[in-house]
């Protein structure tokens, strides 16, 4: 399918990734020139194995991983019981990780070749009371995953699941980059880029769910796109 993307940090380009995960494994080998990209994505993807009984699996494993982070929020960069979760999800795939980019972080890499390519999930939750009574709801008072990072999280690592599994096929690397505080007046976005998460990858796939769209369905923008927390002060 073709796409349109942005160009970010460094010179990398970033385009919206849905959650099949077959998507990652685009570019190769091969080197896309970033400007001919910023146009138009025209690098066919080589599909690796993917079917019902797959994808079922997936599912409910995404769904427990998330119903498990909804119950738990945590806010900013103290985030140690969601980063024990990916940090055991990640360790039970045999997928190596590290914290070395800053705090609240985790950075896991799988595949070969030359190209990385890296998928990105925020896990921070928001200062909100959850009110919905839900059996998975938040058990913290004044915090809640009103956001959907929990999905994030969960899709991302339901993501490494399924190429970890499949790593023999893929035709590059790929970085899990799960990110502290995107929610926060303080970026945990730049942190790590300043940290050096960034260096040597050459495009970086981002999400977010969105409940204006029926499930099945994804949404790209062209041009730049999605808010971002700057605190401002009114006088």
């Amino acid at each position: 399918p073709q796409s349109r993307a942005v160009q970010i940090f460094n010179n990398t380009s970033v385009v919206t990734w849905p959650f099949l995960p077959i998507l990652v494994i685009v570019a190769g080998d091969r080197k896309i020139d970033n400007h001919k990209f910023k146009d138009e994505f025209t690098v066919k993807a080589k599909m690796i194995p993917f079917d019902e009984t797959i994808e079922e699996s997936l599912y409910a494993y995404a769904v427990a991983i998330r119903r498990e982070l909804h119950q738990y929020p945590e806010i900013g960069f103290d985030l140690e019981k969601t980063v024990k979760l990916v940090s055991d999800a990640l360790d039970d795939m045999q997928i190596a990780y590290t914290y070395s980019y800053g705090k609240g972080s985790v950075v896991a890499e799988l595949g070969q070749g030359k190209t990385l390519i890296a998928l990105r999930a925020d896990m921070d939750a928001l200062p909100v009371e959850e009110k919905t009574n839900l059996p998975y709801s938040s058990k913290k008072s004044g915090q809640m995953h009103a956001c959907g990072h929990d999905s994030h999280t969960a899709i991302l690592l339901a993501v490494a699941q399924y190429l970890k599994k499949n790593e023999s096929l893929l035709k590059c690397r790929v970085q899990l980059v799960f990110q502290p505080s995107e929610e926060g007046a303080v970026s945990g976005a730049k942190m790590m880029v300043d940290n050096g998460v960034m260096n040597g990858v050459d495009h970086i796939l981002c999400t977010h769910c969105e409940n204006a769209l029926e499930t099945g369905n994804i949404g790209i923008c062209y041009g730049d796109y999605m808010a971002a927390c700057i605190p401002a002060t009114v006088r």
